[in-house]
């Protein structure tokens, strides 16, 4: 790039050829007057190509301060690329590793369901037995007396209030006896039996048949067991009252 100085020392240098130009053709009036005028272009071209100077030095200053702009821009932006990236590289990690602990734990739980639930069948088929509420015996059955007039009347009244009572006992909801269950005992309902496993304040966990295990929460709906509709309605110092309705 040409200074303004270098574009002087020209300038100054074409002025002087100039003179002694002027000067070895004459001294007349018209040799004075062209020699003033070729001053003057020089002059003025002299002018122009330091204004020309000056503005390209500020267009460059110009374009130099957008370039430093831009590369301080794109190296904030390379920053926050490098940190984003960082971040997301360190929560996808710790990501993976709770989902690696949630199936660990999975498996962990998996593994201590089926223990238990071996357990419980262990514990049913060694206790059930002992335990088991056992339906009262059927009374012997009496030799019919001979049949009178008033025998006849009193059998055919027991006869219709054993089908009402049937009838009744059939729709109405009946409690089993002693008031419920306790953990380790088993009672007989229906055609299966039931062992209470663990009474909790809320809820009777148990065995049906010593490998179903079923679960009666208080209040809750009832559950199936032995054909017959099983509900827990209290429990009280351990003892979960049952609803039974066959």
């Amino acid at each position: 790039m040409i200074s303004n100085e270098s574009w002087g020392a020209a300038a100054g240098g074409g002025l002087v050829i100039g003179i002694l130009v002027g000067l070895a053709i004459g001294t007349s009036d018209d040799t004075d007057q062209r020699l003033l005028q070729q001053v003057q272009e020089m002059e003025a071209t002299l002018a122009q190509m330091q204004a020309d100077q000056t503005a390209s030095t500020a267009a460059m200053v110009e374009v130099r301060g957008h370039t430093a702009a831009v590369q301080g821009d794109t190296r904030v932006l390379s920053e926050t690329v490098a940190t984003l990236s960082a971040q997301m590289e360190r929560q996808v990690a710790a990501i993976r590793r709770d989902v690696e602990t949630m199936q660990a734990a999975g498996a962990i739980l998996g593994e201590g369901q089926a223990a238990l639930g071996a357990q419980l069948a262990e514990i049913a088929t060694a206790i059930a037995p002992e335990t088991s509420s056992a339906l009262p015996a059927a009374p012997e059955a009496e030799a019919d007396p001979e049949p009178t007039a008033s025998n006849e009347a009193a059998a055919e009244e027991t006869v219709t209030a054993a089908v009402d009572t049937q009838a009744g006992y059939k729709a109405e909801t009946t409690p089993l006896p002693d008031g419920g269950l306790t953990a380790g005992a088993t009672a007989v309902i229906g055609e299966a039996r039931l062992f209470a496993y663990r009474v909790n304040e809320d809820t009777l966990i148990g065995l049906i048949n010593g490998t179903e295990g079923v679960s009666l929460k208080l209040g809750g709906e009832p559950a199936e067991i032995g054909g017959c509709q099983v509900a827990v309605t209290s429990i009280e110092a351990g003892v979960a009252a049952l609803d039974v309705s066959c």
